[in-house]
């Protein structure tokens, strides 16, 4: 079954990357002998909660020529509230994100990235308290031409069906997907993102304990994104995100959903701070984080 469903993800990324070629035939199409310019966007040392670098959750296209590894961290706390039979349960979710940038070439990134989690509820529910961890494996890649940048890539963790019932929708978007992300500069110092994931996971059904099952139906879903960014130089910048999905998850029964997030990065060139704010619009959290470039 994971055989079939890895030769399931590869024709997917396949085909994404084969119509995105297609698709923006403008964008990676090089006239020889037209003077390639200079990379103007400062380069992210901080990574996404995928493990490449980026925002928050958008992966952006990056051609670095300075650094070859990258050590990342974040983590957080998040905690919800859930009303399961007329009882309300309180739900926390501790994670902690670490990963490994490794620049292939300029513009070719691979990265590893293993995320521990541990989860617990007030009062206890059985089903909803455990540890557990998955580590996934990413590959991107990056061009541009004088006006748009753009990347493409995939991130995939290999997991049984036990382990997708215990990871949430949330965490599966960071873990399994393949991706396309267009990037411009809007003005001085400030650039903007589109981004396209296709996520995939298997049919969930959640034994919360006590006789309590739920059952979360999608196989694949699409999560799209824009972002914002300033920044002024590779040591500090500002951004934030605007996602919008089609999944339901634990706490929300509408398939249609959009979550906001911001952050911001500070340090030097090689050694960042990061403080991230995510689902600003419901039940904020705040994730904590730091990046060493090599």
């Amino acid at each position: 079954m994971i055989r079939t469903r890895f030769k399931v993800f590869i024709l997917v990324l396949l085909s994404i990357i084969l119509v995105a070629s297609r698709s923006f035939g403008q964008i990676l199409t090089v006239d020889p002998e037209v003077e390639q310019l200079p990379v103007y966007k400062p380069m992210h040392l901080g990574t996404t909660l995928s493990g490449t670098t980026g925002l928050i959750s958008i992966p952006t296209p990056e051609i670095q020529e300075d650094r070859t590894a990258i050590v990342t961290y974040k983590g957080g706390i998040t905690k919800r509230d859930l009303t399961l039979n007329r009882t309300r349960y309180r739900l926390s979710k501790n994670e902690h994100f670490t990963g490994l940038v490794y620049q292939a070439k300029p513009n070719l990134e691979l990265s590893v990235l293993n995320l521990r989690y541990e989860r617990s509820a007030d009062p206890l529910l059985a089903g909803l308290t455990y540890n557990e961890d998955s580590t996934t494996f990413g590959m991107k890649y990056s061009t541009h031409n004088a006006e748009q940048d753009l990347c493409m890539g995939f991130s995939f963790a290999p997991m049984d069906a036990y382990e997708l019932n215990r990871a949430d929708l949330s965490q599966i978007e960071n873990l399994r997907h393949v991706y396309l992300t267009i990037s411009e500069k809007l003005a001085k110092a400030f650039y903007g993102y589109l981004n396209l994931k296709y996520c995939f996971t298997d049919k969930q059904k959640i034994d919360l304990g006590l006789g309590q099952t739920l059952t979360l139906e999608p196989k694949q879903f699409l999560v799209s994104g824009v972002g914002l960014e300033y920044a002024w130089n590779d040591s500090v910048s500002l951004f934030c995100e605007g996602k919008f999905a089609n999944y339901r998850d634990l706490y929300k029964d509408d398939s249609t959903r959009a979550s906001f997030n911001a952050g911001v990065r500070f340090g030097t060139r090689n050694a960042q701070l990061e403080v991230l704010g995510l689902s600003l619009e419901k039940d904020p959290y705040l994730y904590l984080g730091a990046s060493v470039g090599f």
